[in-house]
């Protein structure tokens, strides 16, 4: 091709001229190869993913003792839900200004319906209810009625000696029976030093109703009531079978107790988490709380994510309250989800919210043992 003025140069399409067609070709070119590399390390950066995601669902599942029916329908199932909450764990706890962690336990391959129709009793309160317990007029008063009474800001029970170590109900609904022990244990201690554990087992065989797991709501002998007829052998003559209900021993000759109580007493007002903290700075308290999200989410720190407040469906044990370093208040519960659940299985959940009933229906509704002095 011959050039015969500047002007037959500048006017050249790109494909006709030789320096712009070759600049033209090495940045096709240079692109290409750009997306190929971006392409290979999202390709690469989605293989480590997805391995370690592999591997991370291979360690839960030795850890908890996974074996699914159908490996290649069920695990894949099983896998999805776990993928889910594994990135949702990540981007929660990347957020600034959270007051919790999400961790993984022994609920992170199941969806939330499937935790409350097996691990859940409907009704909240009501399963612990004693119809004739005797309410206890719990105002932040003193005796006189000069208020406000100076409730200490700081109560564990734990550390007081006045809780037995966490214990794991199993794959079973049998959460309440575990509330109920446990404050049955804390007031035993206050009034004479000792820590006995004692007999779940023995509610789950007398009360629990059978196929279903939770005490009936019309049970004229409710958990609580129950023990104060009945009484509790030790955990060690009693002990607990994984989640599995046998026949009632209660009544069995020479079946030896350990405890028995005097009565049942209900906190008052019902929805005031003021008459639930009095409560519990004198004793352990069992508290129902909604854990439809909260079983599989927590992980440490103190919860303020979404729960239901009108609907409760689990118990676990009031032991105490307090504050963070930054003034955040919460309250400090016992599971029966195993140590290796929560903060050493412990929850802390937000206190002082303003909501009627408290977090996730704390203050609903709650009875306690009470016992005469030995």
């Amino acid at each position: 091709m011959t050039l015969k003025n500047i002007s037959d140069f500048r006017h050249l399409s790109p494909s006709s001229h030789p320096a712009r067609a070759m600049k033209s070709n090495c940045i096709a070119a240079l692109f290409v190869i750009c997306s190929a590399l971006v392409s290979a390390a999202s390709f690469v950066a989605c293989q480590n993913e997805t391995t370690s995601l592999r591997q991370a669902f291979s360690s839960f599942k030795k850890k908890y003792g996974r074996h699914y029916r159908s490996r290649a329908q069920d695990e894949a199932f099983r896998f999805a839900i776990f993928k889910a909450h594994f990135k949702s764990l990540n981007a929660h706890n990347t957020e600034e200004g959270r007051t919790y962690d999400t961790g993984i336990n022994q609920f992170s391959d199941m969806t939330e319906d499937e935790i409350v129709s097996e691990f859940c009793c409907p009704g909240g309160p009501q399963v612990l209810q004693a119809p004739n317990s005797e309410e206890v007029y719990y105002d932040l008063q003193d005796d006189d009625g000069n208020g406000p009474l100076d409730v200490t800001p700081y109560v564990n029970w734990t550390a007081a000696g006045a809780v037995s170590p966490v214990r794991n109900q199993g794959h079973s609904k049998y959460g309440w029976a575990f509330a109920a022990v446990g404050a049955v244990e804390g007031i035993h201690h206050i009034k004479t030093g000792n820590l006995v554990p004692l007999s779940t087992q023995s509610l789950v065989d007398c009360v629990a109703k059978d196929g279903d797991g939770c005490p009936p709501a019309e049970h004229n002998s409710g958990p609580l009531a129950w023990i104060s007829l009945h009484g509790l052998s030790a955990e060690a003559d009693y002990p607990y079978q994984g989640g599995k209900k046998s026949k009632c021993k209660s009544d069995v000759v020479n079946q030896p107790l350990a405890v028995r109580i005097s009565g049942v007493k209900n906190v008052w007002p019902r929805r005031s988490e003021g008459a639930l903290q009095l409560a519990v700075s004198r004793q352990p308290v069992p508290v129902a709380i909604d854990v439809t999200r909260i079983a599989k989410e927590y992980g440490r720190g103190i919860y303020n994510g979404w729960c239901d407040d009108t609907a409760p469906n689990h118990f676990m044990l009031a032991v105490g309250y307090g504050s963070d370093d930054a003034g955040r208040k919460y309250w400090l519960l016992k599971s029966s989800w195993g140590p290796e659940w929560g903060e050493d299985g412990y929850l802390r959940l937000e206190r002082g919210v303003g909501s009627e009933t408290g977090k996730c229906g704390i203050a609903t509704n709650s009875d306690f043992p009470v016992m005469d002095d030995i």
